[in-house]
Protein backbone atom coordinates (compact mmCIF):
# COMPACT_ATOMS: atom_id res chain seq x y z
CA UNK A 1 0.00 0.00 0.00
CA UNK A 2 1.23 3.31 -0.77
CA UNK A 3 0.65 6.32 1.08
CA UNK A 4 0.22 9.86 -0.38
CA UNK A 5 1.02 12.69 2.00
CA UNK A 6 0.31 16.36 0.50
CA UNK A 7 2.87 19.61 1.87
CA UNK A 8 0.47 20.61 3.93
CA UNK A 9 0.20 17.29 6.07
CA UNK A 10 3.77 17.21 6.30
CA UNK A 11 4.06 21.07 7.92
CA UNK A 12 1.64 19.99 10.02
CA UNK A 13 3.41 17.36 11.25
CA UNK A 14 7.58 18.95 10.69
CA UNK A 15 8.18 18.78 14.53
CA UNK A 16 9.10 15.18 14.16
CA UNK A 17 12.07 15.90 11.94
CA UNK A 18 13.58 18.17 14.62
CA UNK A 19 14.96 15.74 16.83
CA UNK A 20 16.19 13.80 13.60
CA UNK A 21 17.85 16.80 12.49
CA UNK A 22 19.77 17.55 15.86
CA UNK A 23 20.57 13.83 15.79
CA UNK A 24 22.14 14.34 12.12
CA UNK A 25 24.41 17.50 13.53
CA UNK A 26 25.54 15.58 16.75
CA UNK A 27 26.63 12.80 14.45
CA UNK A 28 27.92 14.99 11.39
CA UNK A 29 28.56 18.21 12.87
CA UNK A 30 26.80 21.80 11.73
CA UNK A 31 30.63 22.27 10.69
CA UNK A 32 29.72 20.16 7.02
CA UNK A 33 25.83 22.07 7.29
CA UNK A 34 23.90 22.73 4.43
CA UNK A 35 20.68 24.15 4.71
CA UNK A 36 20.10 22.36 1.42
CA UNK A 37 20.80 19.26 1.98
CA UNK A 38 19.77 19.09 5.34
CA UNK A 39 16.58 20.13 3.96
CA UNK A 40 16.74 17.26 1.26
CA UNK A 41 17.87 14.54 3.80
CA UNK A 42 14.55 14.83 5.52
CA UNK A 43 12.34 15.99 2.52
CA UNK A 44 11.42 19.80 3.71
CA UNK A 45 9.82 21.53 0.95
CA UNK A 46 12.34 24.82 0.05
CA UNK A 47 10.58 28.00 1.21
CA UNK A 48 11.84 30.83 3.45
CA UNK A 49 9.51 30.05 6.30
CA UNK A 50 11.53 26.60 6.17
CA UNK A 51 14.28 27.83 5.80
CA UNK A 52 14.22 30.28 9.03
CA UNK A 53 13.32 27.10 10.66
CA UNK A 54 15.46 24.81 9.77
CA UNK A 55 18.20 28.17 11.14
CA UNK A 56 16.49 28.37 14.14
CA UNK A 57 16.64 24.57 15.26
CA UNK A 58 20.36 24.64 14.46
CA UNK A 59 20.36 27.79 16.73
CA UNK A 60 18.82 25.73 19.61
CA UNK A 61 20.91 22.70 18.74
CA UNK A 62 23.79 25.35 19.56
CA UNK A 63 22.47 25.89 22.59
CA UNK A 64 20.20 28.92 21.74
CA UNK A 65 21.78 32.37 21.09
CA UNK A 66 24.10 32.30 24.57
CA UNK A 67 25.49 29.11 23.54
CA UNK A 68 26.44 29.96 19.70
CA UNK A 69 28.02 33.49 21.44
CA UNK A 70 29.80 31.21 23.82
CA UNK A 71 31.01 29.06 20.70
CA UNK A 72 31.90 32.32 18.87
CA UNK A 73 34.19 33.81 21.33
CA UNK A 74 36.90 31.80 21.12
CA UNK A 75 37.63 33.45 17.54
CA UNK A 76 36.98 37.35 19.65
CA UNK A 77 40.27 38.74 19.73
CA UNK A 78 42.54 36.26 18.03
CA UNK A 79 44.45 37.88 15.05
CA UNK A 80 43.55 36.05 11.43
CA UNK A 81 44.88 37.03 7.93
CA UNK A 82 42.83 38.21 5.23
CA UNK A 83 44.02 37.95 1.60
CA UNK A 84 42.42 38.73 -1.25
CA UNK A 85 43.68 39.92 -5.00
CA UNK A 86 45.80 42.78 -3.88
CA UNK A 87 44.54 43.08 0.18
CA UNK A 88 46.88 41.65 2.68
CA UNK A 89 46.32 42.32 6.50
CA UNK A 90 46.24 41.19 9.89
CA UNK A 91 42.78 41.76 12.05
CA UNK A 92 40.95 40.60 15.26
CA UNK A 93 37.12 41.00 16.20
CA UNK A 94 35.64 42.43 19.17
CA UNK A 95 31.78 41.61 20.59
CA UNK A 96 29.35 39.30 19.18
CA UNK A 97 25.97 39.66 19.16
CA UNK A 98 23.22 36.82 17.54
CA UNK A 99 20.25 37.79 16.19
CA UNK A 100 17.20 35.45 15.17
CA UNK A 101 14.24 37.77 13.83
CA UNK A 102 14.49 36.58 10.77
CA UNK A 103 16.80 33.80 10.15
CA UNK A 104 19.97 34.04 11.78
CA UNK A 105 22.58 36.77 12.07
CA UNK A 106 26.24 36.97 13.97
CA UNK A 107 27.16 40.25 14.51
CA UNK A 108 30.92 41.44 15.03
CA UNK A 109 30.65 44.59 16.73
CA UNK A 110 34.28 45.97 15.86
CA UNK A 111 36.98 44.83 12.97
CA UNK A 112 40.14 46.20 14.07
CA UNK A 113 42.92 46.32 11.18
CA UNK A 114 46.10 46.69 10.60
CA UNK A 115 47.11 49.24 9.28
CA UNK A 116 50.26 48.32 8.07
CA UNK A 117 48.33 46.04 5.60
CA UNK A 118 49.07 45.53 1.82
CA UNK A 119 47.07 47.13 -0.30
CA UNK A 120 47.80 48.17 -4.03
CA UNK A 121 45.42 50.66 -4.86
CA UNK A 122 45.58 53.98 -7.74
CA UNK A 123 43.56 57.39 -7.82
CA UNK A 124 44.06 60.16 -9.18
CA UNK A 125 47.79 59.55 -10.18
CA UNK A 126 48.49 58.25 -6.47
CA UNK A 127 49.51 55.08 -5.58
CA UNK A 128 48.58 53.38 -2.23
CA UNK A 129 50.57 50.50 -0.74
CA UNK A 130 49.13 50.28 2.94
CA UNK A 131 45.29 50.40 3.99
CA UNK A 132 46.11 53.15 6.39
CA UNK A 133 47.59 55.44 3.98
CA UNK A 134 44.56 54.45 1.33
CA UNK A 135 41.60 54.51 4.11
CA UNK A 136 42.62 58.71 4.97
CA UNK A 137 43.84 60.10 2.27
CA UNK A 138 40.68 60.63 0.61
CA UNK A 139 37.08 59.74 2.11
CA UNK A 140 35.84 59.37 -1.58
CA UNK A 141 37.37 55.78 -1.69
CA UNK A 142 37.93 55.03 1.94
CA UNK A 143 34.71 53.91 2.50
CA UNK A 144 35.33 52.13 -0.23
CA UNK A 145 38.56 50.15 0.72
CA UNK A 146 36.48 49.81 4.09
CA UNK A 147 34.27 47.88 2.64
CA UNK A 148 36.13 45.82 0.79
CA UNK A 149 37.91 45.15 3.85
CA UNK A 150 34.85 43.93 5.51
CA UNK A 151 34.09 41.94 2.73
CA UNK A 152 37.48 40.05 3.46
CA UNK A 153 37.01 39.87 6.99
CA UNK A 154 33.42 38.46 6.96
CA UNK A 155 34.65 36.35 3.96
CA UNK A 156 37.91 34.91 5.97
CA UNK A 157 35.66 34.39 9.23
CA UNK A 158 32.91 32.48 7.79
CA UNK A 159 35.82 30.47 6.21
CA UNK A 160 37.37 29.81 9.32
CA UNK A 161 34.14 29.40 11.74
CA UNK A 162 32.35 27.30 9.64
CA UNK A 163 28.78 28.49 10.53
CA UNK A 164 25.94 28.88 8.18
CA UNK A 165 24.60 31.70 9.79
CA UNK A 166 24.96 35.32 8.06
CA UNK A 167 28.18 36.94 9.22
CA UNK A 168 28.63 41.26 9.65
CA UNK A 169 31.19 43.46 11.06
CA UNK A 170 29.37 46.72 12.03
CA UNK A 171 32.65 49.05 12.48
CA UNK A 172 36.43 48.93 10.87
CA UNK A 173 38.93 50.53 12.79
CA UNK A 174 42.42 50.85 10.78
CA UNK A 175 45.48 51.51 12.88
CA UNK A 176 47.86 54.11 12.87
CA UNK A 177 51.22 52.60 10.94
CA UNK A 178 53.37 50.71 13.22
CA UNK A 179 50.42 50.35 16.32
CA UNK A 180 48.13 47.16 15.41
CA UNK A 181 50.26 44.97 17.84
CA UNK A 182 49.71 47.59 20.52
CA UNK A 183 45.98 47.96 20.11
CA UNK A 184 45.84 44.33 19.86
CA UNK A 185 47.29 44.30 23.86
CA UNK A 186 45.47 46.94 24.34
CA UNK A 187 41.84 45.33 23.42
CA UNK A 188 43.12 42.08 25.06
CA UNK A 189 43.29 43.35 28.44
CA UNK A 190 40.18 44.84 28.66
CA UNK A 191 37.68 41.44 28.91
Amino acid sequence: MKYIITEEQHMENIEYIKPLAFKYWTKYGPNEFDIDKVMGVFSIVNTNRNIRMVNDWLLEWYGGKDGLRKILSEYEGKVFNGVDGTYDFRFFVKGISVYSHDGVNVYFDIAFVDGDGEIYVEHDDEVFTNIHQAVTFDDNIGWEIEDEIRDIIVQTLGDIIKIQFIISVDSIVVSKPGEFDKMHRLSSRKK
